[in-house]
Order: C-alpha cells, then structure tokens, then sequence
C-alpha cells in the first residue's frame, strides 16, 4: 500500500541474478501506466559496482496501480508489481510540515493491561506475580524499545520489562495507519489463568519460563521487524528474575499467534545487554552489535525451512570500538552500518561507520551538534530515503527537534553533517521528554504517514513529526 500523494515506501531495483556482472551502466525507469503518479529519483543506474538502487513513488489517484520496471539494456524487466493507493488517516493528513501533532489513540497500552483484567490475572485485583517491582509500564520505561513494520505501519513490543522490574512477557501491537490507533494484546503474559506458573523460578539460564515462551527481558535496541516474517529480537539476552543468565538465540515472534520460536544460541562477544541490531534488506540478514566488544555479526535469515532454523551468527568484522548502549542502522545504496554509541548518562557519544562488504569499521568526521546530545546508542536512528539522511531522536529538551545525520558522497570518508529537522513557527505541540533509561525503537520512521512517531509512554500521549 501506499499514501494518495505522499512518497511511498522505497523499493529496491537490483541487478539479477546476484553478482552480475555488465559491460556499461544500465538505466532503469518506473512508470505507472498513465496513472498520473511520479517516481523519485526518475531513473537510476545500476553496474557491476553498484548493482542496486532504490526508487519511491507518489500517486495521483485512488486505487490499484500497476507498476512496471525497465531499462535501455535489453535485460529482461521485472514482473508489473501492483500497489493499493489509500487516503492518509485524518490526524496525518491534517498535519502541516514540520509540526508535531498527538496522535488521537483510541485506546493506549495501559487500558489493555493484563493485571488489570480478571480474565488474565489470577490474583486480581492484586498485583500478578508477573507484575515484578513496576508493572506493565516497565516494558517502556526499564531499558524497552519496539520493532516498526513500514509497510503497514505497526509498532511491536513485548517480552519487556526485564530483571526485577517486569516479568510479563506479553506481545503488544499497534496499527498507526489509522484515524484512532489501537494498542491490542496479541498473546497474554505466561502465568496468566488458563496458563498458571511462577515467573520468579530460577530458571534464568534456560531463557525460558515453565511453558515454554521467552521470559522477560531488557529489549534495548535489539527489536527488528524482518518484511515477510514479522518482529525479532535480536539476541535474547539475560533474563528476568535475576538478570544472571540467558541465552544468546534470536527469538522470532509469530505475527499472527504472538508465539515465539528460536534459534541456535550465537557465540557471540561481549554481552546481549544494551546492545544493537538491523535488518538488512539487500542479504535478508539481522545486523547485531553487542555491548563491551567492537565485533559486529551477522544472522543470515533462512528462505525455506523457517526464519529461525539458519545456521549461527558469525563475525564479520570490528566495528572500531568497544561500545555500551549500541544502535545499528543499515544504509541502503551504500551497503553500511551506522554504529552509534553512548554512555549510561547520554551525555557523551561517539559514531563509526561499518562496511557490510569488507568487514572494516571507518570513523569519518561528524560535523555540527545533536539536539539529542550524546544518546546515539539509546535510540533507533532511522534511514529515510526522501531526505538522504539518518534521523534520530532521544531528547530530555528541545522535544521538537530531531537530529538529522547526512552523510557525504562515500559515508565511509566522507565528512557527514549533523543538523535538526526544520520546525514550523505554527508548532503548537511539544512532545514530552525522553525515557531516561532509552527510546530505542520507540521513534520510528512512517514513509506512508509521511514523518515519525515517537511512543514513550504506556498511558501518555504518542506524537507525530510531519516531514
């Protein structure tokens, strides 16, 4: 799907089959049957060196839209791919560029909290034993962030909370592209009635509750939703009660049943806390950066078989530094990593720059100030391919502004210049300020909606930046 006469969610022309090789650059072009509707950039060219490039679409009309690939080199083109054009909710159509607005939630995460319900909570209307020291609120504000489908525009989060402070490993979801956004459950907490068991068991070293699912942990920026497949964490990790043991496997989440599967443990460095992970479209592969070690990994997503039936994550290289609070986000068209890290207090942060190919890290210059201070390893920066940039946010003041990172011709070399997205002087909405303990995944990128979300609270309000 994509928004009637907003820039559509990048898709990616590639030179096939994989390793390819042509003598002179091939042109590629898009058109949409006499649709009306335009493509951005209008062509690309693709080569030996850079076999893939991205386009994005903005239609003209309602409805279905037929969209054909080709090119001035006699290669054979792509099957015509179909698109649903659909009207924007009314809170982001409404919404004047550069202004934050709230997003008019039909119903927030709290109002669907398990304890809060005898058809969930065997002790109501006390406390469950899941509850641990701070209860539901715990899965965002303890070190919690999210996974953010772009295609249809659903944050995931769950299995949160983590060590003492929440036990609950529930899966959540919420539909954004929407006129009154709605927080559901898609699967209840493990000890919930119908299923009773004891989350506080000492089993912390299995990573696994009684029943079989996850037990509850710190999520971090360790969520990644992989197209196709639906939201993963990264690696597991230490777990709650104790946070002294758990298992270093990626766990998938069934978009539909909210069930979890896993895979083998990785042999990985460093430690599963604070640490950072990917998708990286281009190799279908999570990206993961773990804390208090420079090595980066990679997960290869098998095609057949099931998403977590792949072999372990291997090394692939040293991202140049050995980080705490780590974020990864993958550069599309340049084939590289943005490694981004902070310290507890985000008051310092340094970034590197990670090529996926050879495996070696590069520490260009950075040139300006982040509204954001130092917090590069406490949120989700985001790539966003109309502006050419990185945008993050994890600001205590200055709420409005989110810090944008543009790269140079080669990111790698290249000096990058940081700066703030533009806000209009008609802003009349400030976003509260950031969780302490991170924001992670919890700012996303909407290429329908047009801008980014920022959710840092399970009864507060959630916002919206129109780009």
């Amino acid at each position: 799907m994509a928004p009637l006469g907003q820039s559509s969610a990048p898709f990616t022309v590639s030179l096939w089959p994989a390793n390819s090789m042509v003598g002179s650059p091939v042109m590629v072009s898009a058109g949409d049957g006499g649709a009306g509707g335009t493509f951005a950039p209008a062509s690309v060219m693709l080569s030996t060196a850079s076999p893939s490039a991205s386009l994005s679409y903005t239609a003209a009309r309602l409805g279905t839209v037929s969209v054909a690939i080709n090119n001035n080199a006699g290669l054979s083109n792509p099957a015509q791919r179909t698109l649903s054009i659909v009207s924007l909710p009314p809170w982001a159509a409404n919404a004047r560029s550069g202004t934050w607005v709230e997003v008019p939630m039909a119903a927030t995460l709290s109002s669907v909290d398990p304890s809060r319900s005898s058809q969930y909570n065997p002790r109501y209307p006390s406390a469950p034993e899941w509850s641990g020291s701070g209860g539901q609120s715990m899965i965002v504000t303890a070190w919690c962030g999210a996974a953010y489908d772009e295609a249809t525009d659903t944050m995931w989060l769950g299995v949160g909370g983590g060590h003492r402070d929440y036990a609950g490993n529930e899966v959540y979801r919420c539909g954004f592209f929407d006129s009154a956004p709605t927080w559901e459950m898609v699967r209840p907490p493990s000890g919930a009635v119908g299923n009773l068991l004891t989350t506080n068991d000492g089993r912390e070293s299995t990573g696994l509750y009684a029943d079989g699912r996850p037990r509850a942990v710190h999520t971090y920026n360790k969520w990644v939703y992989v197209p196709g497949v639906g939201p993963v964490l990264g690696v597991h990790g230490n777990t709650s009660y104790s946070a002294a043991a758990g298992r270093t496997w990626s766990v998938f989440i069934d978009p539909t049943t909210g069930e979890a599967s896993f895979t083998v443990d990785h042999s990985i460095a460093g430690i599963a806390t604070a640490m950072g992970a990917c998708y990286d479209q281009s190799r279908h592969a999570i990206w993961l950066a773990p804390s208090n070690t420079s090595t980066i990994y990679r997960y290869n997503i098998p095609t057949s078989g099931g998403a977590h039936t792949g072999s372990a994550a291997r090394a692939i290289g040293s991202g140049g530094m050995s980080r705490y609070y780590t974020s990864l986000t993958y550069l599309p068209g340049h084939d590289c990593l943005l490694v981004g890290q902070s310290d507890e207090d985000s008051t310092s942060g340094s970034w590197r720059v990670f090529d996926c190919a050879t495996g070696v890290a590069y520490s260009p210059t950075f040139n300006g100030s982040a509204p954001m201070g130092g917090g590069n390893g406490k949120t989700q920066p985001r790539w966003v391919p109309a502006l050419g940039a990185v945008c993050a946010w994890h600001n205590s003041s200055n709420t409005t502004q989110i810090t944008k990172l543009t790269p140079g011709a080669d990111p790698r070399t290249g000096a990058w210049t940081v700066s703030a997205l533009p806000v209009s002087s008609s802003n009349a909405v400030t976003p509260s300020g950031r969780v302490s303990q991170g924001t992670y995944g919890r700012f996303a990128y909407s290429p329908r909606l047009g801008g980014f979300l920022v959710f840092s609270s399970t009864s507060g309000s959630t916002y919206f930046y129109k780009i």
